[in-house]
């Protein structure tokens, strides 16, 4: 039976190699060979690279869902996942959502008490220590893909340019400090949704930035907290504007997200993979390594096998089954 062609034909591509005798790795690689040479004749392709949980319908921990990574990505396999939330995989992606920046409302970077994590320390130092400020902002896209940035006035930050954003106050929800700044700093209230893009908690700031897609590009009216705005392609606004740090780690994820990265083709890889794992992508693998993306997969690599470690530890721990 001819084998179909594009990545949606994997998974069955698999099967149907399995059920002519392929043992499952040999089946795997024939069914990538072929969504690959379908794409080198020149069939038209979409990067959409999977990061973070990967949810299953199917029962077990089986390799069985063909996905396209990000060069440079990590993936948690299932059983690590699982031991970050006591042996409960939901919990597990609960955890890793505060870890790698997916958390919206803060909370504790480790409430389900794991002892360290990948940065070789305490989860303190994956966070930055005590929180001592809370702020939140929103990232504004164009029918047209662009952005909206504002350039900063005073002393913080002054000449860099960033989002409307500002400080949560008390009794306030990071949504709607993040909304009542728009209204103050750029003069515009924003009716539609919000979607939480990104989460960072360092040198004592927990940062919560949003994404909101605006209707047309709206002219912001500035108060005396910025002296400029100006809608933007985010890969221009990488290459040519002095950006606040927050703002160009935002705009990267933005370009990762769309498949582009620095105005060029971003590099996908396509696995197949289990449910319950978790896809850790290329920017929080250079975070982790502190720049180095090798240095954060080889910390990674430690990280499961100390995860690895403690549950087995906790396993022998267990009382045995009671006999009747």
């Amino acid at each position: 039976m001819p084998l179909a062609p594009g990545k949606r034909n994997i998974g069955r591509n698999i099967e149907t190699e399995q059920a002519a005798g392929k043992g499952h790795e040999q089946a795997v690689a024939i069914a990538l060979d072929v969504a690959r040479r379908k794409r080198a004749e020149g069939g038209s392709t979409v990067h959409k690279f999977h990061s973070g949980p990967i949810h299953s319908s199917v029962a077990g921990r089986t390799d069985h869902l063909p996905i396209t990574v990000e060069s440079g990505s990590y993936v948690l396999p299932a059983d690590a996942v699982s031991h970050l939330g006591e042996s409960n995989t939901l919990a597990g992606f609960k955890v890793l959502r505060r870890m790698f920046g997916g958390e919206p409302y803060g909370g504790s970077s480790n409430p389900y008490g794991q002892k360290g994590g990948p940065y070789g320390a305490q989860m303190g130092h994956a966070t930055g220590g005590k929180v001592a400020h809370r702020a939140a902002g929103v990232l504004f896209v164009s029918p047209e893909k662009e952005v909206l940035l504002m350039r900063r006035a005073g002393k913080d930050h002054a000449g860099k340019w960033a989002l409307p954003a500002g400080g949560i106050e008390k009794g306030e929800t990071p949504e709607q400090a993040a909304r009542r700044e728009t209204e103050e700093e750029a003069g515009y209230s924003h009716e539609g949704g919000l979607s939480p893009f990104m989460h960072s908690e360092r040198q004592g700031i927990d940062f919560t930035t949003f994404i909101a897609h605006a209707a047309d590009k709206f002219k912001a009216k500035l108060n005396n907290e910025h002296d400029g705005a100006i809608w933007i392609k985010p890969s221009e606004a990488e290459e040519k504007l002095p950006l606040h740090p927050g703002v160009r780690a935002a705009l990267e994820k933005l370009s990762r997200r769309t498949g582009k990265t620095h105005g060029g083709e971003a590099s996908g890889v396509p696995i197949v993979a289990a449910g319950g794992e978790w896809v850790i992508s290329p920017h929080h693998v250079e975070q982790v390594g502190e720049g180095d993306m090798d240095r954060g997969h080889r910390v990674l690599d430690s990280f499961v096998l100390k995860l690895r470690k403690e549950h087995i530890d906790k396993l022998q721990k267990m009382a045995p089954p009671r006999k009747d």
